[in-house]
């Protein structure tokens, strides 16, 4: 619901935590704790992609 009602938000890491906001910086939606590890996963994996020279892909792309 919170995707589809600010389709613009982003994550952002804050105080320990993951806050979604919209591009005028107010936050939507806070990062459950478990959330927050996956998003904390995949940044690492994203980042590890780029070190290491890798092209990237968006993965949910048509």
């Amino acid at each position: 619901k919170i995707q589809k009602a600010n389709p613009y938000a982003i994550f952002y890491p804050e105080n320990n935590s993951h806050y979604a906001k919209n591009p005028d910086g107010t936050v939507v939606a806070v990062a459950s704790d478990e959330m927050c590890k996956e998003i904390d996963r995949r940044n690492a994996e994203l980042e590890a992609k780029i070190a290491a020279g890798e092209k990237l892909t968006d993965e949910y792309a048509a």
